[in-house]
């Protein structure tokens, strides 16, 4: 992780380089090594957690007078992780931006060269591993963690009620934006070039310019199967034990099962109900497979978010000495394979429309199929008014800077652009608590190229997937696994009275006392103090609340909106 500040005029202050210095060690050890690098008109503090190398994430070039900070693994080679840094820094000295396409890995960086006073900041071809940067006054404030800019005492907290209306309506922000108006992100395969006189934006990956191509079933199974487990194979870096979370699903089987036959000894982790498909599925696979698991109740209130709780619960297990790998804090994650392998929230009725260019037609059937919306009746007269084609309008605006020759696979492209990139930036932002590194394969560049050059027919509804999923070891599919509604059942038979990750009306008597108690507690909270919650009309916002509190009727999702643009 790193965090930085660059003046682009003239010499830093001392008093901001000691607050960012105190910022970025805030949640740090005393142990921690923390490096500063600083020069006359640019600071940046960085930190190598250690979970994927002890080697230094950064690189200094006294010949080129310029250095390089890196967070996460680039994989442009399959040399060591340093080496990787190394090549990286290379490329940016000499301007080889279109060699970055080469890259499989989860990562970001900072590259500055002091002759020309110049700063890059660039992100992996997803845009997965964040960079927030903030360019105001002649200042440049780039970090990895969106907190860290938060706490400055100089920076204005102005929220960007766009981004949070579409964090309300479709759970995060569009494009390169962040609840704060004058904080941005990267987006995906995207580099930021900044000097004195100018900052400009550009992409060295088109994942729109990806060609289709028409290749048997068993031909495209068989050839994503070997990349996948070249995939893992390079971030092994030669373990022969790892961790890995396992759930009652078929990513992180796959995972597990892929590791296995590599002959890589795993310990897996289970986040979940007892009862429930994901805990008993997961427990059946990992007698089947041969694997310690270790198992840990899931309490469906996480106020930090599952991800992190999860990451938190794993962090304790390690450090008890209860969980053992060459690298404990790299941790195996089947994060991103129902979306990329499974087009999970596409369907073929999404698919028709974009083909026959009713695009809006697509937006509605999507938001319906995933309960994407605004909260509408909750609002003031005026701003339900003002708000009632938002999100339609900021989808569309999305799909038109994607350019395909198959209208659908631009609407995949969407979800990927902006769901996805997403997807773990809360575990990246409190990666300086839990020091965890997440291995994840499904996000591997090359398997993802792979993937999108296939047919979006053949891969929706978990088709291709389920396909893929029979060329794993026979341990695997001999037990039943979890699947999504609508899509590939499991064809083996099981208890159909366990709980389901899709289904809240089994939930126990004292799960919902606690949803309704702690929900509606938050909303009253929020309508009594919170200065501002956006368009919501507060008397009715507090009356929901209290409705929920009393558990009448269920209004989570109203009172997570209350949270969002109260910025609670």
């Amino acid at each position: 992780m790193f965090f930085g500040i660059m003046n682009l005029k003239s010499n830093i202050d001392r008093a901001v380089t000691s607050e960012i210095s105190n910022i970025f060690s805030q949640n740090l050890d005393s142990s921690s090594h923390i490096v500063k690098i600083c020069d006359n008109n640019i600071f940046v503090c960085h930190h190598n957690i250690g979970a994927l190398s002890n080697r230094p994430n950064f690189f200094i070039d006294k010949y080129n007078n310029s250095f390089c900070v890196v967070a996460g693994e680039p994989l442009i080679c399959d040399k060591n992780i340093e080496k990787n840094y190394r090549y990286l820094h290379a490329l940016m000295v000499n301007n080889n931006y279109s060699w970055l396409e080469k890259t499989r890995g989860v990562f970001s960086a900072v590259f500055f060269n002091q002759d020309k006073n110049t700063i890059y900041l660039c992100t992996d071809k997803l845009g997965l591993r964040p960079v927030y940067y903030l360019i105001k006054n002649n200042y440049v404030i780039f970090s990895t963690q969106l907190k860290f800019i938060e706490k400055l005492s100089f920076f204005s907290k102005q929220l960007d009620e766009t981004a949070l209306s579409e964090m309300v309506g479709l759970g995060y922000p569009l494009d390169n934006r962040t609840k704060y108006h004058d904080v941005k992100v990267l987006r995906e395969a995207q580099i930021l070039k900044i000097d004195a006189d100018r900052s400009e934006t550009f992409t060295y990956w088109r994942w729109d310019k990806i060609k289709q191509q028409s290749i048997s079933a068993n031909e495209a199974t068989a050839e994503a199967y070997r990349i996948f487990k070249e995939a893992i194979n390079i971030r092994l870096h030669g373990d022969t034990n790892a961790l890995a979370f396992l759930s009652g699903g078929m990513d992180s089987r796959a995972i597990i099962g892929a590791l296995s036959e590599i002959g890589v000894k795993t310990q897996a982790f289970n986040f979940s109900p007892s009862s429930s498909q994901d805990q008993v599925f997961a427990m059946q696979f990992a007698d089947q497979i041969g694997c310690h698991l270790n198992i840990a109740y899931r309490d469906r209130d996480y106020p930090q978010g599952f991800r992190c709780q999860l990451a938190s619960l794993v962090k304790e297990l390690v450090s008890k000495q209860k969980m053992y790998a060459a690298r404990p804090r790299s941790i195996w994650s089947g994060d991103g394979g129902s979306v990329s392998l499974g087009c999970v929230y596409l369907d073929e009725k999404i698919v028709a429309e974009m083909r026959s260019q009713n695009r809006l037609k697509a937006i509605h059937l999507f938001r319906s199929k995933d309960k994407r919306y605004l909260p509408l009746k909750a609002m003031k007269k005026a701003e339900a008014k003002r708000l009632s084609n938002f999100l339609d309008n900021a989808i569309l605006s999305e799909l038109d800077s994607i350019y395909c020759e198959d209208p659908a696979q631009s609407f995949f492209l969407f979800l990927m652009f902006n769901d996805q990139r997403r997807h773990l930036h809360d575990v990246y932002e409190e990666i300086d608590i839990h020091k965890l590194e997440y291995q994840l394969p499904f996000y591997d560049s090359s398997l993802l190229e792979y993937l999108f050059s296939l047919p979006l027919d053949y891969r929706l509804n978990h088709k291709f997937y389920t396909d893929w999923f029979k060329l794993f070891p026979s341990a695997v599919t001999e037990v039943p696994w979890q699947t999504y509604p609508g899509h590939m059942p499991c064809p083996l038979v099981f208890d159909k009275n366990l709980g389901y990750q899709w289904n809240n009306e089994k939930l126990e008597f004292k799960e919902k006392l606690k949803k309704c108690l702690y929900g509606g507690i938050q909303g009253v909270n929020i309508c009594l103090f919170a200065r501002n919650i956006g368009p919501l009309s507060r008397t009715k916002f507090g009356i929901a609340s209290m409705v929920h509190l009393l558990g009448i009727k269920d209004y989570d999702y109203l009172i997570k909106a209350g949270k969002i643009y109260s910025n609670y």
